[in-house]
């Protein structure tokens, strides 16, 4: 074999690799969109012309984000790490498979926040369902959130201890974010951590409900806004999802999403 590691900017070609799994591969297609491709650095791993395995780190984020992705389930992704890990800077916020880690555990340590699970939602298949959440016996009103919006989600996710990390004021450009209030409170949310039309895939994030309103239905009403609003204009709706949040993952079931794959999220530190 002669395993080849470079650099590549050709999106065409990256595009190419990751739609053979676009389930899996649903937050890199759409990274590839001209405002993420900008701030990122790709690498292709390949043989003799066919393409094995990708990676690639995100900029614009705190730490930025480090993927690496392999289609063929032979440890392809764990080469290719190897190879740019002289590359890498001091620290990533990962989305490798299970044991990708380990390639890279010569210079950095990982500190690992378990297994997730990738879930997909085909939108040619079904239709998002009603919303019948209520608070304090009355029907929820869901509204949508901007950028104006911001200094309050930022309060809804300080109080949230299990909130996610992947957000940015940015994606509330897309007008894809919906908020519950109680009373002039924003008590619960939910929006995409990312919506490509042009590669037609969308990714639903940052879903929160302050801890003293669960148990509701209210974040499932607003993720449910989420998908009537991007579905129209997408082929498949993903999210990410903690093994260890059995009740969330069930909801999501009961909306319709199948889990894909596992994966493992962490930090990754240089020594």
């Amino acid at each position: 074999m002669s395993q080849r590691c470079e650099v590549v900017s050709d999106t065409a070609r990256i595009e190419t690799f990751l739609r053979s799994d676009s389930a899996t591969h649903l937050y890199a297609l759409a990274d590839l969109d001209v405002e993420f491709f900008a701030h990122s650095t790709w690498w292709m791993l390949s043989d003799e012309g066919r393409d094995l395995a990708v990676a690639f780190v995100l900029e614009g984020f705190e730490p930025p984000l480090l993927a690496a992705l392999d289609s063929t389930g032979e440890g392809h992704d764990r080469t290719i790490l190897s190879s740019i890990a002289s590359e890498l800077g001091d620290e990533y916020f990962v989305n490798l498979m299970p044991g990708a880690a380990e390639s890279l555990s010569d210079s950095f340590d990982f500190d690992d926040d378990g297994l997730h699970s990738k879930m997909i939602w085909r939108t040619d298949e079904q239709r998002p369902p009603a919303n019948s959440a209520t608070l304090d016996g009355e029907p929820v009103v869901v509204e949508g959130l901007g950028r104006e919006h911001t200094d309050e989600i930022e309060r809804l996710q300080r109080s949230t201890p299990d909130a996610g990390r992947v957000f940015a004021p940015e994606m509330l450009a897309a007008d894809t974010y919906f908020g519950i209030r109680d009373g002039t409170d924003l008590v619960a949310m939910a929006g995409t951590h990312v919506f490509s039309t042009q590669r037609r895939v969308a990714a639903i994030g940052n879903v929160l409900t302050h801890p003293n309103y669960r148990g509701q239905g209210l974040g499932t009403a607003c993720t449910v806004e989420v998908m009537k609003r991007v579905q129209p204009h997408v082929d498949h709706i993903g999210l990410n999802v903690g093994n260890d949040r059995v009740v969330a993952q069930r909801i999501y079931a009961r909306l319709g999403f199948e889990h894909v794959v596992n994966y493992v999220e962490g930090t990754l530190r240089s020594r």
